[in-house]
């Protein structure tokens, strides 16, 4: 089989054309806001593949972290307050190339994620 250099520059521009579209390579950013009125300690984010510890979020402060999920993802937030040990379980979906995702800690410590943005 002859392949002339002309089909394999076209067949290496398809490629690199296909890649740069491909939204995988971006981080994505999860916001973390305490909306309570205490502060949040040992607050750890996670999901598929990736665990990060944040340590403390003060009262009405947002954070922000960033991963890379290696495929489909939710998160669960863990922190404790006086003591006390809470945890949102799985909540929320995203994926690779997703831009962000919000988390918002209410004043009783349950958690809301929103769904993540492309």
């Amino acid at each position: 089989m002859n392949i002339s250099s002309k089909s394999i520059f076209s067949l290496a521009i398809c490629t690199i054309t296909l890649l740069s579209c491909s939204k995988d390579y971006r981080p994505t950013a999860i916001n973390i806001t305490n909306n309570s009125k205490s502060i949040l300690n040992d607050v750890v984010v996670s999901g598929t593949d990736f665990s990060v510890q944040i340590g403390k979020v003060s009262i009405n402060e947002k954070k922000s972290i960033s991963v890379r999920p290696s495929g489909e993802s939710s998160v669960t937030v863990n922190f404790n307050v006086a003591g006390k040990n809470y945890s949102s379980g799985k909540q929320g979906y995203f994926e690779p190339g997703y831009r962000s995702m919000n988390v918002q800690i209410a004043p009783d410590f349950t958690v809301k994620v929103e769904n993540g943005k492309i």
